[in-house]
């Protein structure tokens, strides 16, 4: 894999074994402690693990946003109909959910966006969707 980095981006490597179990914010405490630099730099931190067969590294891009897929998970047609009074329920909010994804070289959040109805003449009718589209 090749990396092809602005000229103002340095690479540090962390030389002593880490845990690559470690949390962003451990490793974020790592690179002020033991390497001494700011973690929000925008240079590359390199963690390896004991064996040497693992590494992590650790990058901001100073937006601090990922790109984000919206998947909307929407009940049937057939359940935004009040079994009440046979209206139609109106969309009056969402559920969303956010879980982060790796893609080689892409890291970005699917959020899950789940409409919530409800009619707006029976007070007992709201209908959301399942959470069966989860792993």
């Amino acid at each position: 894999m090749l990396l092809n980095l602005p000229s103002a981006v340095s690479v540090y490597v962390c030389l002593e074994p880490t845990d690559m179990r470690c949390s962003f914010d451990k490793l974020a405490s790592l690179v002020q402690s033991i390497i001494c630099q700011n973690p929000l730099s925008g240079h590359l931190f390199v963690f390896v693990s004991k064996r040497r067969n693992m590494i992590k590294i650790l990058f901001w891009d100073r937006t601090g946003d990922l790109h984000r897929e919206k998947i909307v998970l929407d009940v049937p047609e057939s359940e935004k109909t009040c079994s009440c009074c046979g209206n139609e329920k109106k969309r009056i909010g969402d559920d969303v959910t956010e879980e982060l994804e790796y893609k080689p070289a892409v890291f970005f959040v699917n959020q899950y966006i789940k409409p919530k109805y409800a009619c707006p003449n029976c007070p007992l009718s709201l209908k959301m969707t399942d959470n069966s589209h989860r792993k």
